[in-house]
């Protein structure tokens, strides 16, 4: 059991080689039972959360999100506050699925791990610290974000490491799309990069960390249905009890966002009319 831990432990939780692992801090039962429970009830909210905002992203735009060739978020048709607000609700709302979808998958391994092969609960720890509480990027994918992969980053120079997960995600990327560009992975994961530097030489020119209310999502540099990542479908979706509602609430939403380029439109209409009134009046 001990090599099997070893083996699949992605964290190193309890091995020597996991020093200085950021374990977020326990809130469930430790018992056997109430620890399996509360991993039961998590998956069954985290399920029905992902597939409400899966089905929201895809009804945003159903002939580009809900297909795996994807779409912009940027719709060039929009005014440019408007265009940049759609695009940040249907990016916050791909960042919380696809929290929703790896704590899943998490409870998913714990229910077995508990109940057959009877690991300890201590042995399971939260995935997650809250990421949206973030105050930077470092604080961001150093602490609060889940660490399940630090010994594989420790394997790369610094820096290289957010080219070893683009890589990564680009590939399980192109499971489902073998026509997406490395350039839609290389990108965002390259200025994270760029911001962790730019956090450390903020510190080391202002002597104190980069801080703030919480991490904002930055749109302009990653746009996560642009390959097709949320255009598949699966029994979540399906099963998500208000999906109708999801999906008219949405449509309706952005039917009135598209509003704003008659109201637009019309506005330049009134000024060129005045100009031309003006013209004859002179």
């Amino acid at each position: 059991m001990d090599a099997l831990d070893l083996a699949a432990n992605l964290r190193g939780y309890g091995w020597d080689w996991s020093k200085g692992l950021h374990i977020p801090r326990e809130t469930r039962p430790l018992t056997r039972i109430r620890f399996v429970a509360c991993a039961v009830l998590s998956a069954g909210l985290h399920a029905f959360i992902r597939g409400t905002l899966h089905r929201a992203v895809q009804s945003f735009s159903p002939d580009a999100f809900g297909t795996l060739q994807g779409g912009s978020i940027f719709d060039e048709t929009l005014p440019f506050f408007i265009r940049y607000f759609r695009s940040t609700i249907i990016s916050t709302f791909c960042a919380f699925a696809i929290y929703c979808i790896l704590q899943l998958g998490y409870d998913q391994c714990i229910i077995p791990a508990v109940l057959i092969l009877r690991q300890d609960p201590v042995q399971w720890p939260p995935a997650f610290d809250a990421p949206w509480f973030s105050t930077s990027l470092g604080d961001f994918w150093g602490r609060r974000w889940h660490q399940w992969i630090p010994a594989v980053a420790c394997l790369w120079p610094r820096g290289a490491a957010s080219f070893a997960s683009a890589v990564f995600h680009h590939m399980a990327l192109a499971t489902l799309n073998g026509e997406v560009e490395l350039w839609r992975m290389l990108v965002p994961f390259g200025m994270m990069s760029v911001g962790v530097l730019g956090e450390r030489m903020f510190l080391w020119l202002m002597g104190r960390k980069v801080g703030g209310d919480g991490l904002g999502v930055d749109d302009d540099l990653v746009d996560p249905v642009g390959g097709g990542m949320f255009g598949c479908s699966s029994i979540i979706d399906g099963a998500t009890p208000v999906r109708v509602l999801v999906e008219r609430s949405v449509m309706a939403f952005d039917v009135w966002l598209h509003k704003f380029i008659i109201m637009e439109d019309t506005m330049l209409l009134l000024d060129l009319g005045l100009a031309v009134h003006d013209l004859v009046v002179l």
